[in-house]
């Protein structure tokens, strides 16, 4: 169950159990201030539509407004009080929860990492490293990071996208992302501010390695000579 799924089905179960329709609830929301319609609720509750951040901040107090509108007075005075975040996180009776793809949040972690501020070290449970006990991750290459590496690497050498694309397969099998993360996955039990030092050591290393490629493939000068012509298919 994905994180959008999980708080989507509690909004459900706390509105069903109160007997409240979806219309008073996106009527609520429009007075707080979000463009919601009945069919948008229903694709938040069954965890096809992401909340943003700031529909969740105000969550809690719609939810208060819809489904308790008479809490703690004389009509009502057993009603529930305010709905809070954690009414709306997943428990550990809801299993385990895909919080991207390859991340996921075991143990129903997630209230006690809310309530702690996100300091997981301060959670109360039996764990050597929590960061390691309490999330699993899985490494995917079919697809890998995509980011601005290969868009740097062709504005320091001046050449286009795929001319980087066609080097790194060339030298590596694969793509520029794709070494730099694998290299810098080889170094364990490292500093953020190690990691950073060394992300930066990495780069300038394949860039010199693609600067060798590029040349051979004729899309590069090479020193103190003219640009390699492209060998004829």
């Amino acid at each position: 169950m994905t994180l959008d799924e999980a708080i989507g089905l509690k909004l459900k179960t706390l509105r069903e159990k109160r007997g409240i329709p979806r219309e008073i609830v996106a009527l609520i929301a429009r007075r707080s201030g979000l463009n919601w319609s009945r069919a948008q609720l229903s694709l938040i509750e069954s965890g096809r539509r992401s909340l943003t951040l700031g529909e969740w901040f105000v969550l809690p107090m719609i939810l208060t407004e819809a489904l308790t509108p008479e809490a703690g007075t004389e009509k009502d005075p057993n009603t529930r009080g305010p709905y809070t975040y954690l009414d709306l996180l997943p428990s550990i009776h809801d299993g385990d929860i895909e919080l991207a793809r390859g991340l996921t949040a075991m143990y129903g972690i997630l209230p006690d990492l809310f309530e702690k501020g996100g300091n997981i070290r301060e959670i109360k449970r039996a764990s050597a490293d929590p960061f390691i006990d309490y999330f699993e991750r899985k490494a995917t290459i079919e697809q890998p990071y995509q980011e601005d590496v290969s868009w740097n690497a062709a504005r320091r050498f001046k050449v286009p996208v795929q001319a980087i694309k066609e080097a790194a397969d060339r030298c590596w099998g694969h793509g520029l992302s794709e070494e730099r993360d694998r290299r810098l996955n080889q170094a364990v039990n490292q500093t953020p501010r190690t990691l950073q030092a060394l992300r930066g050591h990495v780069t300038r290393q394949l860039f010199t390695e693609l600067q060798g490629e590029l040349m051979k493939l004729g899309h590069l000068k090479e020193k103190g000579g003219k640009k390699r012509r492209k060998k004829s298919v």
